[in-house]
């Protein structure tokens, strides 16, 4: 668990001066083979500049099963975004909301040779107009020891 408070400063820009705290929690667990890791946070911007104002909640878990001579790993990430205050032109508090799933498999063909598959989709969703998307990718990468 942890906690941070921090002052923050632009030079030349009084508006940007203000606060940043965050509370954070995290675990790696081992159960057997299994390994899990867990985490999950907040944070709150305050600035004199209100219309700078954030919060955030994130959080993630990450599951790896080893199947001999296969390591499998999932893992899903998510953070919503929000501004504490309206836009001044627009009147919209902006709001975001993005998540990440990966499916990862590793093999190795040598002692000195590894090759790795990654499946990775994400997505955002926001209520502003051209902020929305959604991307998949997949990667093949091959790992030689020397």
């Amino acid at each position: 668990m942890k906690f941070a408070h921090k002052l923050k400063s632009v030079p030349g820009t009084p508006s940007s001066k203000g606060t940043a705290n965050s509370l954070s929690f995290g675990a790696k667990n081992k159960f057997g083979k299994f390994k899990t890791n867990f985490s999950l946070s907040s944070a709150t911007t305050n600035l004199l500049d209100d219309s700078k104002d954030k919060s955030k909640v994130s959080g993630s878990v990450k599951l790896s099963f080893p199947l001999k001579p296969v390591l499998l790993s999932l893992q899903t990430k998510f953070a919503e975004t929000n501004d504490q205050t309206a836009n001044s032109i627009t009147g919209i508090k902006t709001k975001s909301r993005k998540s990440t799933y990966k499916f990862g498999i590793t093999y190795p063909l040598a002692s000195w040779m590894i090759l790795a598959y990654t499946r990775k989709m994400e997505g955002q969703e926001s209520n502003l107009i051209n902020k929305d998307y959604k991307k998949n990718s997949n990667s093949l990468q091959l790992t030689m020891i020397f």
